[in-house]
Parts: C-alpha cells; sequence; structure tokens
C-alpha cells in the first residue's frame, strides 16, 4: 500500500460488510487516502483517529435488482443467512401463524428444527432473488446484530426488486427512503402484524409503496450513483 502511495494512485476501500467484521488492521493501517463505511457511528470513530472516512451506503444492481413481472403470493420472503437473530425473529412470526418463505443457506444443524422446515431449499442471487421479493406479500429485512447504524445492501435490492419491504426502524433508514412512503419500517414482531394486515387489507396502499420504494432506489440508490460519488470525491 505505501508502494502504491508513493507513485501517485489513488487508495480508495469502500467497505461493504459491518465495519466489526474487519480483520487485523484493515483499514486502520493508515495506508488509505479513503475509506467508505456504511455504519455513521463506525465513520465517527475512524475520524477520531484522524483517518479519512466518508459514509457510504451500499446499493443495488438495476440489472440484476428490478421487477421480473412475478405473480403475487401470500409469504413473507426471508432471504440471508440464518444467524441467531435473524432465527429468533423468523421463529416468532412463524409463531404467529405467518407464512414465511426462506431462502438463502441452509438453516444451520444447531438452528430452529421448525425453520428448516420453512426453507425453500433455494439460494437465490440476481434476477431470482428480484423475482422472490416481488412475488412476495411482503420481504422481511432484519439485520446481524454487528450490523450497527447501517443498512445492508437488502435495503435496496428489496426496493429495487419491486418489492414490499418490512425493514428494522433504525436513523439510517430515514436518509435513503421515506418511511411509510417507501418502505415500512417495525420496531417489533407486533409492528410487522399489522403492517402485513394492512398490506392484505388495502393491496392499492401496498402498491403504492412498492412503486415509491422502486422509484427511490433507482434514482439514487444504484452502484453508479454510489461509485461516481466516490471517484468524485477522490
Amino acid at each position: 500500500m505505501a508502494d502504491i502511495g508513493r507513485i501517485g494512485v489513488h487508495r480508495i476501500a469502500w467497505w461493504g460488510d459491518p465495519p466489526a467484521n474487519m480483520r487485523d488492521m484493515g483499514l486502520l493501517s493508515g495506508e488509505w487516502d479513503a475509506i467508505h463505511l456504511k455504519d455513521s457511528a463506525a465513520v465517527a470513530r475512524f475520524r477520531a483517529l484522524g483517518l479519512p472516512a466518508h459514509l457510504t451506503h451500499e446499493a443495488m444492481n438495476p440489472d440484476w435488482h428490478c421487477p421480473q413481472g412475478a405473480d403475487r403470493g401470500p409469504d413473507i420472503a426471508v432471504v440471508g443467512n440464518y444467524y441467531g437473530y435473524r432465527q429468533a425473529l423468523a421463529a416468532r412470526l412463524a409463531a404467529r401463524r405467518v407464512p414465511l418463505a426462506l431462502y438463502g443457506p441452509p438453516v444451520p444443524r444447531w438452528g430452529n428444527p421448525a425453520l428448516r422446515l420453512l426453507h425453500r431449499g433455494a439460494y437465490v442471487v440476481r434476477a431470482e432473488k428480484s423475482r422472490v421479493f416481488e412475488a412476495a406479500l411482503a420481504a422481511l429485512n432484519s439485520t446481524s446484530l454487528a450490523e450497527g447504524e447501517s443498512l445492508n445492501c437488502r435495503a435496496f435490492e428489496i426496493c429495487g426488486a419491486g418489492g414490499l419491504q418490512l425493514i428494522e426502524d433504525r436513523a439510517a433508514v430515514a436518509t435513503c427512503f421515506e418511511p411509510g412512503h417507501e418502505v415500512l419500517t417495525y420496531r417489533s414482531v407486533d409492528d410487522i402484524l399489522a403492517h402485513l394486515d394492512q398490506a392484505r387489507c388495502n393491496p392499492s396502499w401496498a402498491a403504492d409503496v412498492r412503486t415509491a420504494g422502486l422509484a427511490r432506489a433507482r434514482a439514487e440508490h444504484t452502484y453508479q450513483h454510489r461509485l461516481t460519488r466516490i471517484l468524485e470525491a477522490a
């Protein structure tokens, strides 16, 4: 890294994972000209050390994350890894008779046996993931406990696919989407159930939220938007 810097090449890092997942010194080495993180709290901590940190959210690829013309179904899509927190949330929803459809890696051997029965046996990516998001009554977006004050890439992919997104209520959401208009935020299982009841009873309202979320994702949250900003700041 030092040699690269000496020949005048800009050394820019865009770290998409939670910063807690970084190993060794990594982005803390002091050799970067710019460090882009998705967690505002982590950005503040990096800047406290005098490091050139910037807040840059993840994004979606509009060639992959776009409406597929899928027929709407009654299921609630859950896509991702089945770490403990996501399992705990899904299990509580299943106990309330929410029709869950799980995708991604299998539920681990130590996991909840009831959730294994809800897994569709498919690891979905690109257009197929978009089809899952679009076809579901709603797509549930929860994050690991390491995520911090940030958004995962799914926050942008679900909207890009034209899905009705149920996302954890945190300050970062309102910096990218309008809660209640483009995405639906929740703080409890009861909040999720209330949103689902409204989506079932008022399909036109749900369709409006989908449309607004899709428009916002396309207008502001593609990889092209992020890369343009990163390169202009270099």
